[in-house]
């Protein structure tokens, strides 16, 4: 078995300078929680596809809460914008996973 390049930029994004993506418009996403049971908490987990122009071209909820918290967190995150990842300083689309932790007191 030949050891994996360990030499940076050689990855799963294959080989060359590489950058992730960056929020560049990024509101927060502010849920009404008064839906949760008292005392709840919980994770809504995206995983996002950023096309080549930093925009949100598929946009997969892995975890959520429920009680209208997940819609109102995709509907914020779907106006959100990147500076888009890059290869060999040529935008490239990329992948991300977000996470929004939140608790009803």
């Amino acid at each position: 078995m030949k050891p994996q390049d360990a030499t940076p930029g050689n990855d799963a994004l294959g080989t060359g300078d590489i950058n992730i993506a960056l929020l560049s418009v990024f509101p927060t996403p502010k849920p009404d929680l008064s839906q949760l049971p008292r005392g709840a908490k919980g994770d809504v987990v995206l995983d996002v596809v950023i096309d080549e122009n930093g925009k949100i071209a598929k946009l997969t909820m892995e975890r959520g809460v429920g009680h209208g918290v997940d819609e109102s967190v995709i509907a914020t995150v779907r106006n959100w914008e990147f500076h888009p990842a890059t290869r060999n300083g040529k935008p490239v689309a990329s992948e991300q996973e977000l996470l929004f932790h939140f608790e009803r007191s």
